[in-house]
């Protein structure tokens, strides 16, 4: 994973990092996007407020998370769907086999749209994963 700020006119440092991830801060931040099946939970590692590290750093764990045979075979995917996923797994895995041996893994629901845009704030207090394709 690689983060790159396109406005912010400089690199980035840790302390930016450690900005709050939303005004008002909360310590917690439910996340969804219309093509996952799962919310992203995000947690204050301080207890005080969700930081832009734990959001980038929770995000990168639950969408590298395997899924199981019945994420993949659910009501909600068609075989469309299900052939768009496995297009993108093929893409993301390209070669590398111990990636190929890992399996199919939430990030490819995404279907390559990777690139991380932002988030809004969404329904019943939730916040809207934003991304777009490479």
């Amino acid at each position: 994973m690689s983060i790159r700020f396109l406005d912010l006119g400089r690199h980035f440092d840790r302390n930016d990092l450690m900005q709050y991830a939303c005004d008002p801060v909360v310590p917690f931040m439910r996340l969804y996007h219309e093509k996952l099946p799962w919310y992203i939970d995000i947690w204050a590692r301080n207890s005080i407020a969700v930081t832009i590290h734990d959001l980038f750093d929770q995000m990168h764990d639950s969408l590298m998370l395997p899924i199981l045979s019945k994420d993949y075979y659910n009501q909600e995917l068609d075989d469309e769907d299900r052939s768009k996923v496995a297009e993108a797994f093929k893409n993301r895995c390209a070669g590398r086999d111990n990636e190929i041996s890992q399996g199919v893994r939430r990030v490819d629901f995404l279907r390559g749209r990777v690139i991380f845009e932002g988030i809004l704030r969404g329904r019943h207090g939730m916040w809207e994963l934003k991304s777009r394709k490479r």
